[in-house]
């Protein structure tokens, strides 16, 4: 069954949606000029003369910059470092290389510590031609070298080395080497200049005699003798009478014989 409507309602249908429709349209439009974005002119204020005074001036000598480079060298290695560790005398440094750039050595062994040099130079029997340096710059790590030896050519360095005898392994090659070649890489300061190689003297002791001592007798003197007082017996005698008073008391002292064959004697009555 179908519901009938009449012409009234229809037409009141239609102006709620026209109504409808134009609110729609108003919010739309209203919705588009808020969201626009403003453009803001902002005016920038003219300089003063004061501020215009005031600006930096312009380097004129940068075409100089770096002109003195070649005149005057950077400096390199100007500053040698001593190490805080307790090195033995047979360290060097860059002074003792330098002196000794074109003379040769052996290179015995490499080592990253240096206790593993101290030990092997304690076993030896005599620690003489022997002295280690450390390397250390930024393209190998740091490490010690023992050299053995200040040779003034490659040939008698070469013979030295072959009449060598210290009991290396068998996997340790000792190689004769220029001073030369140590030189970049070393930066200390060594024992020499520390004053770290001081010569040890041994002391030796011999067995002595003690003399006895003089004993010295002093002369005896009078008045040096000791009053030692001797030993007395005293003796007591009491009397009385009948009735039992006292009537007489009798009082003597004895001393022994003294060494001299005195005697005394008193008596008290």
């Amino acid at each position: 069954m179908s519901t009938l409507h009449s012409p009234s309602q229809k037409n009141q249908s239609t102006i709620w949606l026209v109504c409808g429709v134009c609110l729609l349209f108003l919010a739309f439009i209203f919705w588009i000029f808020t969201e626009k974005d403003t453009v803001t002119l902002i005016e920038k204020e003219s300089e003063t003369s004061l501020e215009r005074q005031i600006q930096p001036e312009k380097v004129a000598a940068t075409t100089y910059l770096g002109g003195l480079t070649d005149e005057v060298k950077p400096l390199e290695k100007t500053v040698r470092i001593q190490a805080t560790d307790n090195h033995d005398a047979e360290f060097r440094g860059t002074k003792f290389i330098g002196d000794r750039q074109n003379n040769y050595t052996i290179e015995l062994f490499r080592t990253n510590k240096e206790d593993v040099i101290k030990d092997f130079l304690r076993r030896q029997n005599s620690r003489d031609g022997f002295f280690y340096i450390r390397l250390s710059s930024e393209d190998i790590p740091e490490q010690y070298v023992l050299l053995y030896g200040d040779f003034v050519n490659q040939f008698s360095a070469d013979s030295a080395l072959g009449k060598l005898e210290i009991g290396l392994p068998a996997s340790v090659k000792p190689t004769v080497q220029t001073f030369k070649n140590y030189m970049a890489d070393v930066n200390d300061l060594g024992a020499e200049e520390m004053g770290l190689n001081n010569a040890l003297y041994a002391v030796k002791l011999t067995p002595a005699p003690i003399p006895k001592p003089a004993i010295i007798t002093e002369p005896v003197t009078p008045s040096a003798t000791l009053n030692v007082e001797t030993p007395t017996t005293t003796t007591t005698v009491t009397r009385k009478d009948q009735q039992g008073n006292i009537v007489d008391i009798q009082t003597s002292q004895t001393k022994p014989l003294a060494p001299s064959n005195t005697s005394q004697s008193t008596n008290t009555p």
